[in-house]
């Protein structure tokens, strides 16, 4: 059997009938039901389809005009009904069979949607008018008690918890002294601000509706087609052979699948199955390969085009051109990226780890599946040049894979594995619905309770007015907020509470906003939660407090580059041509300072103290960017070199020192 066919049978992992056929767990690693009763299998199939086909159908704009919060509505009911028949409520329910409440509880969704649909432009003016009715008020409680409990089923306690206390916040806000204390609203007043456009069905579900969930089902359709292994082996191909080359490819394959799954745990566990026994077999330590996994998973939500659906909801949420947000989003994320290939470099010359020996040539591999590019490329053509819709680019993106797959028969997909597919779309676009739809609900709580205005207002008054201390406060926040949460999720509540007052501050929004994105993302390897680095440890069979301590280590470079870019904002292509050069430039030296001075090891030789404290400071000066910075960073540069015994005789002699 070919490798194409293989990976086209094996890409669709885990279907919303066929569970019991692959595996008990979701890409996150909760547990899903293994349905076997037929009929059962039958309604979820239909259910699934029928939810896959309205997306295209309405985001094709076949369907006439149709209020939006019933579309929105629709969407929500539909992933809630499927996270209610494929996630149990408890660890020791049953796995095969759906029991009576969670059919009720799906019903109850699916009801408050037909609710929704028939009294949407009632319930849009009687939101203005503080009008529900109570059979309004029923339907708007029942809807986020849905929410909150598939919430906390399918992405856990966190976001759900924080979504209550903020209800409660709403309520009880009056009875708070200080600087947070609010009016106090009524249970019926907190329903209905709640269960509208304003709360509920507001910015996170709609970027899901029109963009995320496309984005999702393109990701299916690229792995049943075989592109996922294609761009595994080519990424073993062009770094394999390379010192250290395993961890390399890790790196690679997970940028270019990070960027399109928007899930850093999703990320780890299917290119990490491959990539880390690999590492480990060829002489890294456990922790530094579930580290490097980690790390990189983590890394592909930065990466454009896609940025895990972030630069999506980011260019709704702030007017800014997607294009725009992809450039500004390019450096800093090629930095990143840059020093994970530097941390592994020095890892592999330490330890005298060398490539791989039986890697494919690269230009075997691209002649091969070269069409496989062609998905990603239309993506990329359709937003950022041809500048026509998201939605419309990722139809187009998702007919040039099905177009490519069937080029080589092994690749092709037939009538049965396309509604295959499309039933695995709505499986994997249930987590992201569920965790938008607990956001929409925290959101509609700070927006009724004015918390964001609040919350500047602390961080300002805690700060003095100080810029950097503001920026201390608001990445300790957004990291603390992104623990557990699903990065989408964190974003939205984030830059809802903080945005506003980085901007005050006089920072440019897309500085303020890609800021907040940043630190939501990094949680992913911040103990004491770091779910990526867990998942990477799991993998690895290595213990999590030295492998969250090593992704930290080699992830140093992202936990730095948002405070830079926000004084030099060069980096994020703001500014003249030439500005921006010089900035590139400097970073690149920089970065590559910043992580030699913190691993402490280069040339074959460990570094002394004095050494590793002027290659931190220079690469301070260089990734600040400016010219007395430049200056002294670049000298600091030279001076190194000279006081180096195996640099200075690799350039003077053309040769290493003998432990080199």
């Amino acid at each position: 059997m070919s490798k194409e066919k293989e990976t086209k049978e094996a890409g669709i992992v885990s279907t919303v009938s066929e569970t019991a056929a692959a595996v008990v767990t979701d890409d996150d690693g909760k547990s899903v039901r293994s349905i076997t009763n037929p009929v059962v299998k039958r309604c979820l199939f239909a259910l699934a389809v029928l939810f896959t086909l309205f997306h295209l159908y309405s985001l094709c704009g076949l369907f006439p005009q149709i209020n939006v919060m019933a579309m929105y509505a629709v969407h929500w009911a539909g992933g809630l009904a499927l996270a209610f028949m494929l996630y149990p409520a408890v660890k020791k329910s049953s796995r095969h069979k759906v029991p009576v409440y969670d059919w009720l509880f799906a019903l109850m969704s699916l009801a408050v949607a037909v609710y929704v649909i028939i009294n949407c432009e009632k319930l849009q003016a009687q939101a203005v008018m503080n009008g529900y009715s109570l059979t309004d008020l029923i339907f708007g409680a029942a809807a986020i008690l849905l929410t909150l409990e598939a919430g906390r089923r399918t992405i856990g306690r966190g976001l759900p918890i924080v979504s209550i206390v903020l209800l409660l916040y709403a309520m009880f806000g009056n009875y708070i002294p200080g600087w947070f204390s609010c009016k106090g609203y009524t249970l019926k007043r907190t329903i209905t601000y709640v269960f509208s456009l304003d709360g509920l069905f507001s910015t996170p579900v709609k970027m899901s509706f029109k963009y995320i969930f496309l984005l999702v089902l393109f990701g299916v359709f690229l792995e049943v087609t075989g592109a996922g292994g294609w761009f595994m082996r080519l990424a073993t191909a062009l770094t394999g052979k390379s010192r250290g080359g395993p961890a390399k490819v890790a790196v690679a394959s997970s940028c270019l699948f990070g960027s399109v799954s928007g899930s850093a745990v999703a990320n780890v566990v299917s290119t990490g199955t491959f990539t880390i026994p690999l590492m480990k077999k060829s002489g890294y330590r456990s922790e530094f390969a579930g580290a490097v996994e980690a790390v990189a998973s983590t890394g592909g939500q930065i990466m454009p085009p896609v940025m895990g659906s972030g630069a999506f909801i980011m260019a709704e949420s702030t007017g800014i051109p997607y294009g725009t947000i992809c450039l500004a989003a390019l450096v800093p994320a090629l930095l990143y990226y840059f020093s994970c290939f530097i941390s592994i470099d020095l890892e592999a010359m330490k330890y005298g780890i060398k490539g791989l020996d039986d890697c494919e040539k690269p230009k075997r591999v691209f002649v091969e599946g070269w069409y496989y590019a062609l998905p990603i490329l239309t993506l990329i053509y359709f937003i950022a040049i041809a500048q026509i819709s998201v939605t419309r680019s990722a139809l187009y993106a998702i007919i040039a894979a099905i177009l490519a797959g069937a080029i080589k028969k092994e690749s092709r997909i037939s009538l049965k594995q396309f509604f295959k597919v499309l039933e695995t779309g709505a499986a994997k676009a249930v987590t992201i619905i569920t965790a938008v739809s607990c956001a929409g609900i925290a959101i509609g709580a700070v927006m009724l309770t004015g918390l964001g205005i609040k919350f500047t207002y602390v961080v300002s008054q805690l700060a003095e007015g100080s810029m950097f201390l503001s920026l201390l406060f608001a990445a300790l926040a957004c990291t603390v907020m992104g623990m557990g949460l699903p990065t989408v999720a964190a974003y939205v509540i984030g830059s809802a509470m903080l945005a506003t007052g980085l901007i005050g501050l006089g920072l440019e929004p897309i500085s303020a906003h890609m800021f907040i994105f940043y630190y939501c993302i990094l949680s992913n390897i911040t103990p004491p939660v770091a779910l990526a680095a867990y998942a990477g440890a799991n993998l690895a069979r290595a213990d999590f407090g030295k492998t969250a301590a090593c992704a930290m280590r080699i992830g140093l470079v992202a936990f730095i580059i948002p405070f830079f870019f926000v004084y030099s904002p060069a980096i994020l292509m703001i500014g003249a041509w030439y500005e921006i050069v010089l900035a590139v430039i400097s970073s690149i030296i920089g970065v590559y300072a910043l992580t030699v001075a913190q691993y402490g090891w280069f040339a074959g030789d460990k570094l002394p103290v004095v050494l590793r404290l002027m290659l931190f400071v220079a690469a301070g000066c260089l990734i600040y960017s400016g010219i007395l910075t430049d200056i002294l960073g670049y000298g600091l540069i030279i001076l190194f070199v000279f006081l180096h015994k195996a640099t200075r005789e690799k350039i003077l002699h053309g040769k290493m020192i003998k432990n080199s």
